[in-house]
């Protein structure tokens, strides 16, 4: 999961037109680089490899969905594609953010319940941060309407 965050970020840097969302892809680039050394490290630690096979049929799809929007996302290009990534990394990281939340009674090891209470703050900053580039965006030259002669 956090690969996916990191090409993300990633992308958001090299595509991104405003300064919040270049800075954003530079944020989640460094925290998901960061994170996915502590999942690896937290999961050694507990004897288990880290892999999706616990995850339900539901969160699959949750990922599954959103895997589908930033493919969408790499074909849009300006203001345009800064609006959508803020949107889907916003809705990303909240599906992040329930997964982990409705998962963590789950976790036999204290590693891992640590890592997951670490994690969330993170992951709600980077949703905050989403959500702020988003305010900060332009709004969509034509949402499809046309204007109203009279």
């Amino acid at each position: 999961m956090n690969q996916d965050e990191i090409a993300a970020g990633k992308l958001a840097q090299q595509k991104g037109q405003s300064v919040d969302i270049k800075a954003y892809g530079k944020k989640l680039v460094t925290d998901h680089s960061s994170s996915d050394q502590e999942v690896t490290a937290a999961a050694k630690k507990a004897g288990i490899s880290p892999s999706d096979s616990a995850l339900t049929a539901n969160d699959k799809e949750m990922m599954r969905v959103d895997k589908n929007k930033m493919d969408q996302i790499k074909r849009m290009s300006g203001a345009e594609f800064d609006r959508t990534f803020a949107q889907v990394l916003a809705q990303d990281h909240e599906h992040m953010i329930s997964l982990l939340r409705d998962h963590k009674g789950d976790l036999q090891s204290p590693e891992l319940k640590t890592l997951v209470d670490n994690t969330i703050p993170v992951l709600e900053k980077h949703k905050d941060l989403a959500r702020k580039a988003l305010r900060n965006s332009p709004p969509p030259a034509n949402l499809g309407r046309t204007p109203n002669r009279r």
